[in-house]
């Protein structure tokens, strides 16, 4: 989110006042690697063989994208469960094991809450994404920071009818052949250079928190995490943080992504909240 709004800065430090955004191409085509789980479910009339061939040209090309299957029959696990596992092993990287337990049950419990509409496996996933988790969140974000300054930002993949089109394709049409975004790749056929329209790896927009850490952030992170207000917000599992962070400590950079989200919602809400309540002008 922060990234995003040092990018709307940016333009408007440029003069540019209206920005094209492909927020909803993921999403509504089937651009993410982990949208194969769904696909080769719905996959399973084909002839064995085939399906098969199938799945090794998707290892080959995606590498990770079918690796995970232990890590997802984890997440299968009930959540109670889970979070006692990692306080008494001191590891996890999911952000629910640092909040309170009562808190943490609620959000595990509304996250498990899959509306896939009338819909089933791949048209499923993409509908429940698009429309009631993923995208709207990254379009809310997207509004706000856009906002913030007064810049406009079009979206021409979240339009009805293509939405419409994508959900009642066959899963092949989407996915078919070891293709994240098959429909828009053979659309751009001819169009765009070939070496942009077959990049098969997908690269998120990730700002670089673990050099940020690394140059002195965690030592911040870390006075937050001890500090008595952190505890006394009432909001967090303190043990595992501190666990956390010294995990960060001994090496572990790719948790500073877990790490970054106690980290601004605490700095938040004493910015905004405590020193309100603090004022003498509210």
């Amino acid at each position: 989110q922060y990234a995003q709004w040092c990018v709307f800065r940016l333009a408007k430090e440029n003069g540019i006042t209206v920005l094209l955004d492909g927020q909803g191409a993921d999403e509504i085509l089937g651009g993410y690697e982990q949208y194969f789980y769904a696909y080769l479910d719905d996959d399973r009339e084909r002839d064995a063989g085939a399906r098969k061939k199938e799945e090794s040209a998707i290892r080959a090309r995606y590498p990770l994208a079918l690796h995970n299957r232990r890590q997802s029959f984890g997440r299968a696990l009930p959540h109670a469960l889970r979070r006692t596992l990692a306080m008494l092993t001191g590891k996890g990287s999911d952000v629910l094991f640092g909040l309170e337990a009562g808190l943490a049950a609620d959000v595990a419990r509304a996250n498990a809450e899959r509306d896939t509409g009338p819909f089933g496996g791949l048209a499923g996933e993409l509908y429940r994404d698009a429309f009631h988790t993923h995208l709207p969140t990254l379009l809310r974000y997207g509004d706000r920071n856009s906002m913030a300054h007064s810049r406009e930002v079009r979206l021409p993949f979240c339009d009805h009818r293509l939405a419409e089109l994508s959900l009642s394709l066959p899963p092949g049409h989407l996915m078919g052949e070891a293709q994240t975004k098959r429909l828009l790749r053979e659309s751009m056929r001819d169009i765009l250079p070939e070496s942009i329209r077959t990049r098969w790896p997908k690269q998120g927009f990730l700002p670089p928190q673990e050099n940020w850490f690394r140059d002195g952030l965690l030592a911040r992170a870390d006075e937050i995490i001890q500090a008595p207000d952190f505890a006394a917000s009432g909001m967090w599992n303190v043990p595992w943080w501190r666990r956390l962070v010294k995990r960060l400590h001994g090496g572990e950079e790719h948790l500073s992504w877990v790490l970054w989200r106690p980290l601004i919602a605490e700095t938040w809400r004493v910015h905004f909240i405590e020193r309100t309540r603090k004022s003498p002008h509210r």
